[in-house]
Formats: structure tokens, C-alpha cells, sequence
């Protein structure tokens, strides 16, 4: 067969078209609109040429089997184990069982490849485990659950799914085959599955995605004929190492395509249904339809070549050679303290191992338990989302977290939430009004405030203990002094107002330090001596009477306020250490510079990443560390979102001042959300920091020099 170097795409997808229950694929468009970046025709002329390169020296006599360690993210909309999309433990072994068989020719139709194709069949010595052990280093079942009810209850998109569903749940691309298994929504309906082709797309979207209907095997399928042996998965994992089409239609396809594989015949286009051999075209004597990467139904798909073996190799001593070298794999045992294989808890439980204890604290789902160490015949109920409770992981009352439907806003309920600084007010709420606990008026000393306050028709005479004195009414100042006598003037009145000192400021109440509670309108004074109020801070309040109502002058004189410019620390009303605010300098503005450049691990092309989100049409268009949406369109050449950290010069603990997304460009440069703008921070001069680039996906970022601060 001919050997063509060709351009290819990122995704290949699978369908199936129900009126006539024919697998038919979207590779072609989507060719077509990838080949528009040359960057992508670039990396599939670099993968091409190293393919080449391991045909070119391989000796298939050097065998040695493969194992890959997979994860399945089993994603679903709250349905209990085993029902709906959240397929069973036993049905995802089915599958992988049937994939270590076909990848090893030991399935049990494997003697039905005809006689003219027996010679090539191949034993491709690649098998498959459950992960073991997770990106983390923990214990892993290699079954992950994803709880995305609220999201969706018609299923996802594969924008939706590359877009959202995969950067939030993906384990390292680079030592884990991700295997997504989800429910197909929108316009993608009849998807059985699709594959990203290595060395292009996303590290954050690399695996496989399968439509949960299929996932099975002849022994416990998903669903019914034609697609009911788990051949999918098969064909798509071939897509994931390497495999085109076996009638070659990313070189155009017809007599003219070619897959790039030798020992696989030409033949004019897919195979649908089941046809009888031969069914010939081209001129080949018969098409070979039983091929893996065909479009023929499971019962009719049974082998790989060892051209395509030789293929899959090159990729798995290539460009996934992580993967084939990860020691993810363990072999399941009962005594090795892991939940792993088919075991209900750890080294119990399952066809293998003793029956697990009953146990409802061992931070494992184990037994008949719905959740960890909840649900079941014998372990609590498990937080829901419709239990009126903030519980599990919620942010607030039956909403937020991995698993319940996303907090309404809430600054209109009465509760002080999220990341509210006061009731309804403050974080992403309206700033709190000026004047309360959550934020008072800040008052040094000299400082002279003149304002109106509003009356309390329930007051009581004073405020001797019986009640604390800010219910709604009261006007909040804070001061803070050093051990000196402090004297406060409540002057200028218009009513009958009251003043008062407290030791807190919060719905618990606090000490009552001092009051003046003169009737009528008369000027209201405090004097305090250095034996009352010691160094530290305190809180006034002006109060307005049996509901009165009036402005006023409050004064503070024969006192000292401590220097709080040069101490080193945000307090008072600072906006960073030892600026903004009322009394500080303004804070300077510095531009983040990360010089000479920021590089993900990963393939690099001369100077460059070569992991390009294909001109930005993948990049998620809100940051997934804060919301900060996307400005505009993004940079042809956008990498991916990262976080960027000022933190504290402190080696033993340095401190988080500062936070803010930043996109970053295959040459290494880190920009704002607009995708020209540098990062820029509030820091003062004078001052060490580090800086921290964080990325979710990859072990690590490197720069080959310090990060420089201008």
C-alpha cells in the first residue's frame, strides 16, 4: 500500500445515524477546518515523520506487552450507581475486559478473520488497567464519578464536553488514557463515541469520549445489536494511538485514499452492517471490513494488522511514551490496602476478596453505600441537593460544589454568604454601606466627622448590657490608638443622639466601654484616661434615641493613632502592605514581566509550545481558577489559561497577596484576559515577592531565569 506524509485532524468522531443504524464519521470536516493552522499541519507532519522513522528500524521479533493504565470519568446527572448514564462498576469492567481481548487477539470471534487476511492478523501486546493510582499519588479505583446534575438532563455537546466537562476532570494527559463516558446532548445525539489524535489538541482534552448507551461487552452489554460488544471503544482507542480510517478518507478516501498502513487493502469507502466476504472494490479482491477501524456492526469487526500494530507502536514510543511507561497498573490483590479490581472497600469485598465489615466512617463508598460513608441499608443519608441544608460540598443551601446546580445570587437574603463581607453586601454583593460593623467609618485621631444618623424607635434608655447597642440605626466609627487618654466630642446636634464606646463590633455583642447619654440636644462629650482604653482598636457609636434623627459633629482629640504606613502589614483600611486607603500613599501599579518566557512541560517546536487551543476555538472562555471571563477573541497562538500568585517573602509561609488570570501564548508569554495586556498588581516598592504560575494540568512550569518585577 502506498505511504503518503498528509495533514490530519484533532478529533476524530464516530456516529451512528439511527434510520439505518450505519457508523459514519465526522473526520472530514473537521480536517477541513483544521488544515487552516498551520501550526496543526506542522505537528502532524512532525508525528508523520517519527512514525515513519520507528517503521523504518522496528523489529516486531523484540515483543513486549504494553500495559496502559486508563481512568474512566463516568459522567452522569445524579442517577444512582448502575442506572442511567452512572453505569455500573460491572459494566465498565465488561468493557475493559473486552478491550485487553481485542487488543491482544484472544477475543473469541477472532477466527473468523477469512483465511486471506489470517497472516496479518496482529496480537498488538497492548492491554489496559485501571488506574491505580491517581495524578496525586492516592489509592484509585480507576472509576471516576462525576455528579453534573443541574448542568444538563439532556446530555452534553462536544463543545460542551471539550470545553467544560474535560478541563474540569482530566488527569494528566501524560501518564493516563482519559476515558470520558457521558451522555450525548444537543446536535450531538447519534455520537458513539470520538478520539483526539496525538501530538494536536489540548492537554486538557486528550483521551477518549464514549456515549454511556454502548460501553459493554457481548457479556454484559449497554445496549442491543449492532452495537452491544464494545467494539466502539476499540475503534476510538485506535483513533487515540495513531489508527486512520482503514479506507483511507483522510487522504480524500476513494480508490485514491490510503490509511498509511501496508498490509491493510485499498478499498473505496466504509463498510456498514455486516457484508459477506468477499465483498471486494478497487480492485482488491475484498475489502478488509472486519477491521477494527471499519464501520461495520461489533459482531463484524474482529482484528488489527500488524501494520497497524507497527503504527500504535511508534505512537507508544513516541509522542505517548508517558503513558506506556506510567506505574499507574498494579495488579489487584487482597492485601495490598487499595480498593482496587472488583472490591467494594479495601483488600474486601467483590468476587475475590473476603466480605467487607460494615463500616460507615472509613472514608470510602464501599458496601451498598450511595456516597462515602453515607446511604445504603446501614449508613446515614447522604447530603442531597434538595435537603434545605448547606452540607457535602455546597457553597451554600442545596446549591454550589461538583454536585449540585450553581448558587442563585444572594444578596438579597438576609444571610451573610459566599464571599459576602456582611449581610447582602461586600465580595460580589454591593460594597456594604459605610458606617456599619462590616464597615465603619475609620477615624483617627484629630479627625473631625460630620454626618446624619438615622433614629431606632425601639432603643432602649441606655446601653448598660441590656442590649447590644448597633441594631440598625447606629452610625459605626472605628479608631485605633496607642495607651494615651482619648477625648470624644459628639457636638452640633439637632436631636437627641447618644455616644457610645464598644470593645467589638459583631452580632455577639461585645463590652460596653463608655457612654454618654445626655437628653435634649446637648452637646455629648467622653473623656477617657490611659487606665479605660488601652492600645488597640475600638468602635462608637452614634445613636439616635427613641427614633431620633440629626446630624452631628464627632471629634477625637488628646490621643495618638500608631503609625500604620510602616509596618509591613495590610491592615486598617489598606489596599496593600502599607498603602491606599485613608491614610497611606496610593499603592503603585507594577507590571508582572515574566521574563524571559514560561514553558509548559510538554512537545516543544524550535522555540515555541506546540499545543496551541487551534486559534483559540477551544480555549475556555471563562478562566477555570476565577470566572474571569474572556476579553474579545483570543490569540491564534493562546496555549491555555494560567494562574498567577504574588505571594509574601516569607520561605517558611509565604502568603497569597495577589491573584489574576492570565492567558498564555506558545512562545511563553503570560498576557491579561484581552489577550495583549500584561498582568499587572497593586505591589509597593521596596518589597520582595514570589511569584507562583500555576497550571492544572501539567507537574510542573519552568523558566530558565528569575522573574523579573518592573
Amino acid at each position: 500500500m502506498r505511504i503518503k506524509t498528509f495533514l490530519a485532524l484533532i478529533v476524530l468522531c464516530c456516529t451512528v445515524m439511527l434510520a439505518n443504524a450505519q457508523r459514519t464519521c465526522a473526520a472530514q470536516d473537521i480536517l477541513q477546518e483544521q488544515l487552516q493552522d498551520p501550526k496543526n499541519a506542522n505537528q502532524f507532519q512532525m508525528l508523520e515523520q517519527q512514525i515513519q522513522d520507528f517503521t523504518a528500524n522496528y523489529n516486531p521479533a523484540e515483543r513486549v506487552v504494553i500495559t496502559l493504565p486508563i481512568v474512566f470519568h463516568v459522567i452522569h446527572d445524579g442517577d444512582a450507581v448502575g442506572s442511567g448514564e452512572n453505569i455500573s462498576d460491572a459494566q465498565i469492567m465488561a468493557q475493559l475486559d473486552q478491550l485487553n481481548q481485542d487488543f491482544s487477539a484472544t477475543n473469541s470471534d477472532i477466527g473468523n478473520v477469512p483465511a486471506v487476511f489470517s497472516g496479518v492478523v496482529a496480537n498488538a501486546e497492548i492491554q489496559f488497567c485501571l488506574a491505580q493510582v491517581d495524578p496525586d499519588g492516592n489509592p484509585s479505583t480507576g472509576i471516576e464519578r462525576h455528579n453534573y446534575s443541574g448542568t444538563s438532563t439532556s446530555g452534553f455537546t462536544t463543545n460542551q464536553i471539550d470545553g467544560t466537562i474535560k478541563p474540569q476532570t482530566i488527569w494528566d494527559r501524560d501518564c493516563y488514557l482519559n476515558f470520558w463516558i457521558v451522555r450525548f446532548g444537543g446536535g450531538d445525539t447519534n455520537l458513539l463515541g470520538y478520539a483526539q489524535f496525538p501530538n494536536t489538541g489540548s492537554a486538557n482534552t486528550d483521551g477518549v469520549v464514549h456515549g454511556f448507551g454502548t460501553i459493554g461487552s457481548l457479556a454484559q452489554p449497554g445496549s442491543s445489536a449492532p452495537y452491544d460488544r464494545g467494539r466502539t471503544a476499540t475503534h476510538e482507542i485506535g483513533h487515540w494511538l495513531g489508527l486512520y480510517h482503514i479506507w483511507g478518507d483522510i487522504n480524500g478516501g476513494g480508490c485514491g485514499g490510503d490509511d498509511n498502513i501496508a498490509d491493510t487493502p485499498i478499498q473505496s469507502a466504509s463498510n456498514g452492517g455486516c457484508p459477506n466476504h468477499p465483498s471486494a472494490s478497487c480492485g482488491n479482491g475484498g475489502d478488509m471490513f472486519m477491521n477494527y477501524m471499519d464501520y461495520v456492526n461489533d459482531v463484524c469487526m474482529y482484528m488489527f494488522t500488524e501494520g497497524q500494530k507497527t503504527r500504535m507502536m511508534a505512537v507508544l514510543n513516541g509522542f505517548r511514551s508517558g503513558v506506556r511507561a506510567s506505574c499507574a497498573c498494579t495488579e489487584p490483590t487482597c492485601d495490598d490496602n487499595i480498593q482496587n479490581g472488583l472490591e467494594t472497600g479495601v483488600d474486601c469485598g467483590g468476587p475475590d476478596c473476603p466480605a467487607c465489615p460494615p463500616s460507615c466512617n472509613d472514608g470510602i463508598m464501599n458496601q451498598d453505600e450511595t456516597g462515602i460513608d453515607c446511604g445504603g441499608s446501614i449508613c446515614p443519608a447522604c447530603p442531597t441537593c434538595t435537603d434545605g441544608q448547606q452540607n457535602g460540598d455546597e457553597t451554600g443551601v442545596d446549591c454550589g460544589g461538583p454536585d449540585c446546580p450553581a448558587c442563585p445570587e444572594t444578596c438579597n437574603d438576609g444571610i451573610q454568604n459566599q464571599d459576602e463581607t456582611g449581610v447582602d453586601c461586600g465580595g460580589v454583593c454591593p460594597p456594604c454601606a459605610a458606617g456599619t460593623c462590616q464597615s465603619p467609618i475609620i477615624l483617627n485621631c484629630g479627625d473631625s466627622y460630620t454626618g446624619t444618623t438615622v433614629g431606632e424607635a425601639n432603643d432602649d434608655t441606655n446601653y448598660n448590657g441590656a442590649t447590644y447597642p448597633y441594631t440598625g440605626g447606629d452610625l459605626v466609627f472605628q479608631f485605633t490608638i496607642t495607651a494615651s487618654p482619648v477625648d470624644i466630642d459628639l457636638t452640633g446636634l439637632t436631636a437627641d443622639l447618644d455616644l457610645l464606646v464598644m470593645d467589638a463590633c459583631d452580632p455577639a455583642g461585645g463590652n460596653l466601654l463608655g457612654e454618654s447619654t445626655n437628653a435634649g440636644t446637648n452637646d455629648e462629650g467622653l473623656t477617657t484616661n490611659g487606665g479605660s482604653l488601652g492600645a488597640g482598636t475600638y468602635y462608637l457609636f452614634v445613636d439616635g434615641y427613641g427614633g431620633a434623627t440629626g446630624d452631628f459633629t464627632i471629634s477625637l482629640t488628646s490621643c495618638t493613632t500608631p503609625e500604620t504606613c510602616t509596618d509591613g502589614i495590610m491592615n486598617q483600611d489598606e489596599t496593600g502592605i502599607d498603602c491606599g486607603g485613608t491614610n497611606c500613599p496610593p499603592c503603585p501599579v507594577a507590571e508582572v514581566l515574566l521574563s524571559p518566557k514560561v514553558f509548559l512541560q510538554g512537545p516543544l517546536s524550535g522555540t515555541t509550545m506546540t499545543n496551541a487551543l487551534m486559534g483559540g476555538s477551544m480555549l475556555p472562555t471563562t478562566s477555570p481558577y476565577d470566572g474571569t471571563p474572556l476579553v474579545g477573541t483570543a490569540p491564534a497562538n493562546a496555549i491555555d489559561w494560567v494562574e498567577v500568585e504574588i505571594r509574601s517573602d516569607d520561605t517558611a509561609s509565604p502568603a497569597q497577596m495577589y491573584s489574576a488570570s492570565g492567558l498564555l501564548l506558545d512562545d511563553g508569554t503570560v498576557v491579561g484576559p484581552d489577550g495583549s495586556s500584561a498582568l499587572s498588581f497593586p505591589v509597593a516598592p521596596g518589597q520582595s515577592w514570589f511569584i507562583v504560575v500555576k497550571h492544572r494540568n501539567h507537574l510542573g512550569i519552568m523558566t530558565n531565569s528569575a522573574i523579573q518585577l518592573d
